[in-house]
């Protein structure tokens, strides 16, 4: 299963248009962790937003799928993260307590599919967050930045530095807002 691999597929579906901002180094750190060997009670999202911006509520989505071709089965998941307090004054998010069980029965079961037959299963693992707006909005020119923690007792990992804002803006937003932001609520 191509899912055991690189970590990085997570990057490649962070759902996040900053290919310029990306931090090479997190990338070459994620291509040596398996996420279906690594606890998901580990993996968390730190976000820093500028003034006026924040994470659409229940938009920070966690979604795992893999395939298993040559017996025709599939699974997937799509788990909200949950929003954790930081005394960073950074968005954090993480794996909700009760999503933790379903999420390593997931693994367990493409590990098993990658064991019998790792050319005909493959997976992928992606992170998604919307931003809307708050108050007036950010500036035109904002930037955000997102790193990844893989371990529970790991450090983060920069990703994504000095991103556009406008790479996470809520889609449906209106064109009343400065740079098209969605207003939070």
């Amino acid at each position: 299963m191509h899912l055991t691999k690189p970590f990085c597929t997570l990057l490649l579906a962070v759902n996040l248009a900053a290919c310029g901002n990306v931090v090479l180094p997190t990338v070459a750190q994620l291509a040596n962790i398996s996420p279906l060997e690594a606890d998901p009670a580990g993996f968390e999202v730190l976000v820093d937003l500028p003034t006026g911006v924040s994470i659409r509520p229940q938009s920070a989505v966690l979604t795992l799928s893999a395939v298993h071709e040559m017996q025709s089965k599939e699974i997937s998941g799509a788990y909200v993260l949950e929003q954790a307090p930081s005394d960073m004054g950074l968005r954090l998010f993480r794996i909700a307590p009760a999503d933790l069980e379903q999420i390593r029965e997931f693994q367990s079961i493409a590990r098993a599919w990658e064991s019998e037959d790792p050319d005909a299963s493959h997976g992928s693992i992606s992170v998604n967050v919307i931003a809307c707006a708050l108050g007036d909005g950010p500036a035109s020119d904002a930037v955000f930045s997102l790193s990844l923690k893989t371990r529970t007792t790991g450090e983060f990992m920069p990703l994504i530095r000095n991103a556009s804002v406008r790479d996470i803006l809520d889609p449906g937003a209106t064109s009343k807002q400065p740079i098209g932001v969605k207003q939070c609520g």
